[in-house]
C-alpha cells in the first residue's frame, strides 16, 4: 500500500517532539570554516579521506572577470587547509563531484569551457594523493556537455554521469560514461526525449548495476518530473520511472537501502507552481513508489543530497539542502534526519541574514557529519565556500 506523508509547516513542532521522545537531538557544530576570495567561490561536493580529513571541490573566481576555475581543497580533520589546487584557463572550469579512490588518490568531474564560450565538455581528472594530475579525459561535442557525478565502481573503474546537448534527441539528455581505471572509455549511454532531461547523481547498486536520478521534461505528468533509471553494468537499460506532480519536480540525489530499496530526494512543487518543498521518495528495487514525504513551508525549500547513516541499529538517512521558509535569512542550510519509513528524527538549520545553501552531506570517520555549500552571510567575498563539521551524537 502506498503511504503518502505530507508534513506541512504546522506539523514540524509535533515531529520535533517525536524526535525528543526517540532520545536523539540534532548534532552540535564542532567547527565551521569559510574559504574563498573576494568574488564567487562555491563548494559543490565533499568527501571524507582515509587520513580522517576531507577533500572538497567546486569553483573559484579570483579575479574581477566572470571566469571560474576548477577548485580542489584538501583539509585535515580540523578543517585546516593542507593543499589546494585550481585548474583553468580563459574560459569557465567547474568541478561538481569528487571522490577518494581505492589507492588513495582522487577523481573529480565537472566541465571545461576550453573550446570557447559557446561550448563546454565533460572533464574528468584523476589525481594522486597530493592533487597532482595523473590523467584527464575531455568528452563532448559541439554544444554543452556537463559532468555532474562520479563514482568508483566495484571493479576499479569509474562511472560518470551528466547531461549532453551535443548528443541524443533533445535539448539536454542524460549521459553516462563508464571509464576504465586508466580513463579509457568502456561504454557510454545517452537517455532522453525531445525536451530537457538532466541527470543529478549516479550510484552503483549491490547487484553491480547503476541508478541515475535527475529530471525529465520529455516524459511524465508535469512540466518536469523526477526521473529514476536503472542501467546494467554494461549500460543496458533495465527500467525507468517518473515521479511528480503536474508542476515542477526534480530528483537531486539517491541512495540504496540495505534491503535494495531506493530513496531519492529533491524538490517538488506539488502544493503549487510557485512553491518548492523538500521532497523524499522511497521506491522498491523495481522503482515502484513505497512512500513519499514533503517537508517545507510557504517559500522555496530544496534537498540537494541524501546519505545512508552507518553504525546505528536502525537504518537512517540524512538530507541536506536549504530552506527559505524558515531559519534566520533569505536561505539557510537545512539538515534533516529520517528513518527508513520517512519519519522525521531531527532537523537543523544554520545560516545568517543572507543566502546560505548546502550542496552535499557525508558521514565522517568519527560518525559525525560534514556539509559543504556556500554562504553569502559570512566569509571574505560575495560568495564563499562554507564547510560545517558536526559532532557525532552519543549512543544510547
Amino acid at each position: 500500500m502506498k503511504i503518502k506523508l505530507v508534513f506541512l509547516f504546522s506539523l514540524f513542532f509535533a515531529m520535533t517532539s517525536c524526535a525528543l521522545l526517540k532520545n536523539e537531538e540534532a548534532p552540535e557544530v564542532e567547527w565551521e570554516k569559510t574559504f574563498g576570495t573576494e568574488n564567487f567561490d562555491v563548494a559543490n561536493s565533499i568527501f571524507p579521506t582515509k587520513d580522517e580529513g576531507f577533500i572538497f571541490c567546486g569553483y573559484t573566481n579570483s579575479n574581477d572577470e566572470e571566469i571560474f576555475s576548477f577548485w580542489l581543497t584538501k583539509l585535515d580533520k580540523r578543517g585546516v587547509v593542507e593543499w589546494e589546487k585550481t585548474f583553468g584557463g580563459n574560459e569557465n572550469y567547474v568541478a561538481n563531484s569528487v571522490i577518494q579512490t581505492s589507492e588513495g588518490g582522487f577523481a573529480v568531474c565537472g566541465y571545461t569551457g576550453s573550446k570557447g564560450e559557446e561550448n563546454t565538455d565533460f572533464w574528468i581528472l584523476k589525481l594522486d594523493k597530493e592533487g597532482n594530475p595523473e590523467w584527464e579525459k575531455t568528452l563532448g561535442g559541439s554544444d554543452f556537455d556537463v559532468a555532474i557525478s562520479i563514482v568508483q565502481t566495484s571493479e576499479g573503474g569509474f562511472a560518470v554521469c551528466g547531461y549532453t546537448s551535443s548528443e541524443g534527441e533533445g535539448k539536454n539528455d542524460f549521459w553516462v560514461v563508464k571509464l576504465s581505471e586508466n580513463g579509457e572509455i568502456d561504454w557510454e549511454k545517452v537517455l532522453g526525449g525531445n525536451d530537457v532531461d538532466r541527470v543529478s547523481s549516479i550510484i552503483e547498486t549491490q547487484d553491480k548495476s547503476f541508478i541515475l536520478c535527475g529530471y525529465t521534461a520529455s516524459k511524465g505528468n508535469g512540466w518536469s518530473d523526477a526521473w529514476l533509471i536503472k542501467i546494467g553494468k554494461n549500460g543496458n537499460l533495465i527500467w525507468e520511472k517518473t515521479f511528480g506532480s503536474p508542476n515542477e519536480d526534480i530528483a537531486t540525489s539517491v541512495v540504496e537501502t540495505k534491503d535494495g530499496n531506493l530513496i531519492f530526494c529533491g524538490r517538488t512543487s506539488a502544493k503549487g507552481p510557485n512553491e518548492f518543498d523538500f521532497w523524499v521518495v522511497c521506491t522498491n528495487s523495481s522503482g515502484k513508489q513505497v512512500w513519499e514525504q514533503i517537508l517545507g513551508g510557504s517559500d522555496f525549500d530544496k534537498a540537494n543530497s541524501i546519505i545512508k547513516i552507518t553504525g546505528e541499529k536502525e537504518e537512517t538517512f540524512v538530507l541536506a539542502g536549504y530552506t527559505a521558509s524558515r531559519g534566520s535569512g533569505k536561505e539557510d542550510f537545512w539538515l534533516v534526519k529520517i528513518n527508513g519509513a520517512g519519519e522525521l528524527i531531527w532537523e537543523k538549520m544554520l545560516g545568517g541574514e543572507e543566502q546560505d545553501e548546502a550542496n552535499c552531506v557525508v558521514q565522517t570517520k568519527d560518525e559525525g557529519l560534514i556539509v559543504c555549500g556556500f554562504t553569502t552571510s559570512k566569509g571574505f567575498g560575495e560568495k564563499d565556500a562554507w564547510i560545517v563539521k558536526f559532532k557525532p551524537n552519543s549512543k544510547d
